[in-house]
């Protein structure tokens, strides 16, 4: 199993960085598609739909998806771009922000998820496609190496977590849902973050002061882990362990970026607003 892992990270690792650091616009859009496409196959297979209907559905998010970057590319002008992107993206946050957090509730008292498919199907594709437009506007706002220096404040996070919480993990986060994550866990993973969002801020030119990106960093931190529950909760409700095998020794595309999804909303819904207001 830790050969796989290695293998795996050893050929996506490299073609993850020249994606976000090298790539053109048309090939960085081209890989995110892609991804968000095989996350919703993902998604409909933690819903217990058949392989068929799998597929359409990854196909009706990619399409749809694409469709949004080509509008928001080609269509719009600057400002009523990215207005109608921060509206979009607003109401995604609303969905992080409100209603996951409840759904989490109220299974980790009932331990059940009493939402019918279609509406988990609903909100699996306004996380997917809200998700694929963030991380495309903030690549376009601070460029490749900004962006990946978001995504590596979210691994920041989840190293310092496994780290911290091996070490002084003793009150569960989460144990209904998560039985491994802890408090001790949880906040090494918030402090990790939160000084490599120090260290960012020097290196990149972000559309945030200092003092607006580290409170909005701490949410997103919080929330990011909020992503992973929410997964380990579908996985629960589907009875699997992991949302597949594509990446051996890693299990799913889910379930690499399940903190990703929300983390990179909040972060351009809030660039966003400091552009436009």
């Amino acid at each position: 199993m830790l050969l796989y892992r290695i293998l795996t990270v050893l050929v996506i690792a490299p073609l993850f960085f020249w994606v976000n650091l090298y790539a053109s616009d048309a090939w960085f859009n081209l890989f995110w598609l892609a991804l968000v496409a095989l996350a919703a196959r993902e998604w409909g297979g933690l819903l217990r739909w058949p392989p068929r209907r799998q597929w359409k559905y990854a196909l009706i998010n990619a399409g749809i998806a694409a469709l949004g970057l080509l509008l928001l590319e080609y269509g719009l002008g600057g400002v009523a771009k990215s207005r109608l992107l921060f509206y979009i993206l607003a109401a995604a946050a609303l969905l992080w922000l409100f209603a996951v957090p409840y759904a989490l509730y109220r299974y980790g008292r009932d331990q059940r998820l009493n939402l019918p498919d279609s509406l988990l199907a609903v909100a699996g594709s306004i996380m997917l496609l809200a998700f694929v437009w963030a991380t495309v506007a903030i690549q376009r706002m601070i460029g490749g190496s900004g962006l990946l220096g978001l995504f590596i404040i979210v691994w920041c996070s989840d190293i310092g977590a496994y780290f911290a919480g091996r070490r002084f993990g003793k009150r569960k986060l989460a144990e209904k849902i998560s039985p491994k994550k802890t408090v001790e866990g949880f906040l090494g993973g918030f402090l990790a973050a939160m000084l490599a969002a120090v260290v960012l801020s020097f290196c990149v030119k972000l559309p945030l002061s200092l003092c607006a990106f580290l409170p909005l960093t701490a949410v997103v931190v919080i929330y990011a882990a909020i992503g992973d529950l929410w997964e380990s909760v579908l996985k629960r409700r589907a009875g699997i362990k992991d949302s597949s095998n594509i990446l051996p020794g890693h299990g799913g595309i889910l379930d690499r970026i399940d903190s990703w999804l929300s983390a990179m909303v909040l972060w351009a819904a809030g660039f966003l607003y400091a552009n436009i207001f």
